[in-house]
Order: structure tokens, then C-alpha cells, then sequence
């Protein structure tokens, strides 16, 4: 893994010639109904732009993603597509990710964090603000899953799940549009702090992700947003709670890393802590936001540990 890393960081050719080439793997991957690969080299894509905002000096960022763009334009042509996805990719995946990394080159890993979230309510906002109406969108996705399950035994039951659904989806469109690619963000920014780490400092990034704090503004505006959902009912309170909630979220996950790492617990139960995060994302993270929230105030990574004052 390092002398790949060395490899492909070591200039703003390889980095952008490589963060190209799996940006274009992705878009095979899906053409070739490689569902569980594409997320995998879409965010590897993410994560080498985060490690060369970490470690390139910023003349030669402009290289990079003029090399990465311009690689995915040609490769766009030529498949017939234009160079429309090429714009996409940088505007809404690479261009946060490396925003944030930048962050976390300035001011550590939780200021990387703290400017994901904000990125989420800025998009959020902007989709809010374009007048772009989901229902037809929804609507079509809506008739697709129906007839799907119209057959079934229990198709009018999973019918009216699918409907309760999709009329979630469509009322918090821009809400878990937005926290998706909070997400990807995030986990693309993580995958090349990681490897910034390996190259530059073995180690580091596991005792720099559990030490994660992003202070009690984030805390205090979450709490705001719910008061404001509470009153008024509006969308967009709880949509900004969300966002919110979901950057805490991971204050909440590095403190369950720290307990792992200070009670030095087995490989076993990391193993099958992070396989129920997986499979109940959506039940964990409201856990670990309630997690993260109560260690704003207190110290939840020394709460049962032998020497409280560590």
C-alpha cells in the first residue's frame, strides 16, 4: 500500500492521472452492473484528491485537477457522453473533498469535519433556493418499486411501505440528498487522511480520529434547529438537524474508537461493532449523534476507563 501511495503522490501528474483513471473504473463499473465496486473506486477517486490537498503545495492542486478533469473530458468524448460528468464529479465530489482536506490541513481533523457539514447545509440551501420540484423523479422511482412488488403475496403491504417511503423522500428530498453526499465527503476525506498518514506519519491518523472534537457550536446549533423543527414543523429545520446531527455523529463514532483503542479490545469486536454500523446505519448514527452530543459537555472517553483524569 505505501509504495503505491508514494507512487501515485508523488507529483501532480500521477495524482491526477490516477484519480482520473478510478473515476473512469467507476463509471464501468456501473455501466457493467458492478453495484458494490463503483462506490469503492468512486470514493478511492475522492480519497487521493483528499491526500494531495495533504500533501501537495496549492500551485500544484490547480495541476491536478486540471490534469484529473481534462483526463475524464477526453474520456468523455470518446465514449460519446460529452464531458458533462467530468464537471459534476469536481463541483459536487471532488471540490468539498478537498475543501474539507484543506480544512484538516489548517486546523486538524475536526475543522475538516466541521466544513463538511457546512457544505451539506450549503447544499441544501442551494437545492431548496433552485426550485427543482422531486415529485416527478420520485414518481417515477415510486411506480417502478410498486410494480415490482404488485405480484408478491404481500404485495399491498409493501405497497403502502413503499408509498410511506418514497412520500418521506419526497418531503426531505434535498435533506438526504444532501446528508448522501455528507457522506461521501466524508468517507472520501477519511480514506485520504488515512493514507496521509501511512506515507507521512504510520499511526497518526488512528490517534488523531479518536481524539475528534468539534466543539459546542455544532452542538448548539443542532439543538437550535430541533427547537425550530418542534414549533414549526418546517422541512428545512429538520433537514439542517440532520446535516448536523449526521457531522456529530462521527464525534460520537471516534469516541467508541477511543474506548476500543484504550481498553485495547480485540480485533473481534471492532469487527463486529462496525458490521451492525453497517447494517443499521441509519439506528447508529442517531446513537452515536446522542453519543457525540453528550461528549460535548462531558468526557465520554474516559467514562469507566481506570484513571478518569487520562
Amino acid at each position: 500500500m505505501s509504495r503505491w501511495l508514494t507512487f501515485v503522490a508523488a507529483g501532480p501528474w500521477q495524482s491526477g492521472s490516477w484519480a482520473a483513471l478510478l473515476a473512469i473504473a467507476t463509471i464501468v463499473a456501473m455501466s457493467a452492473s458492478l453495484a458494490l465496486v463503483a462506490p469503492l473506486l468512486l470514493l478511492c477517486s475522492g480519497g487521493l484528491m483528499a491526500l494531495t490537498t495533504l500533501r501537495q503545495p496549492p500551485s500544484s492542486l490547480v495541476r491536478v485537477v486540471a490534469i484529473a478533469v481534462g483526463m475524464l473530458i477526453a474520456a468523455g468524448f470518446a465514449a460519446g457522453v460529452g464531458g458533462l460528468f467530468a464537471v459534476m464529479l469536481f463541483v459536487v465530489f471532488w471540490a468539498p473533498v478537498m475543501l474539507a482536506a484543506w480544512g484538516v490541513r489548517s486546523g486538524g481533523l475536526g475543522r475538516g469535519v466541521q466544513l463538511v457539514i457546512v457544505l451539506s447545509l450549503l447544499l441544501a440551501v442551494s437545492g431548496h433556493s433552485s426550485g427543482f420540484d422531486p415529485e416527478p423523479l420520485i414518481a417515477e422511482y415510486r411506480k417502478l418499486m410498486v410494480d415490482q412488488v404488485s405480484d408478491s403475496a404481500q404485495s399491498e403491504l409493501a405497497i403502502v411501505r413503499f408509498q410511506a417511503i418514497f412520500d418521506w423522500l419526497q418531503r426531505y428530498f434535498w435533506g438526504w440528498l444532501s446528508a448522501s453526499f455528507s457522506l461521501l465527503w466524508m468517507c472520501a476525506l477519511v480514506i485520504g487522511r488515512y493514507w496521509h498518514s501511512i506515507l507521512d506519519n504510520s499511526g497518526a491518523f488512528r490517534k488523531e480520529f479518536a481524539a475528534l472534537r468539534l466543539g459546542f457550536l455544532p452542538a448548539l446549533a443542532l439543538l437550535i434547529a430541533v427547537a425550530a423543527g418542534l414549533n414549526s414543523e418546517a422541512v428545512p429545520a429538520w433537514e439542517i438537524a440532520g446535516l448536523i446531527g449526521l457531522g456529530i455523529s462521527w464525534q460520537g463514532l471516534a469516541c467508541v474508537q477511543w474506548q476500543f483503542q484504550a481498553r485495547k479490545t480485540g480485533k473481534l469486536v471492532s469487527w463486529i461493532f462496525y458490521s451492525v454500523l453497517v447494517l443499521f446505519g441509519l439506528q447508529m448514527a442517531l446513537v452515536l449523534m446522542v453519543l457525540g452530543l453528550v461528549d460535548t459537555l462531558f468526557n465520554v472517553r474516559t467514562w469507566g476507563l481506570p484513571d478518569s483524569s487520562a
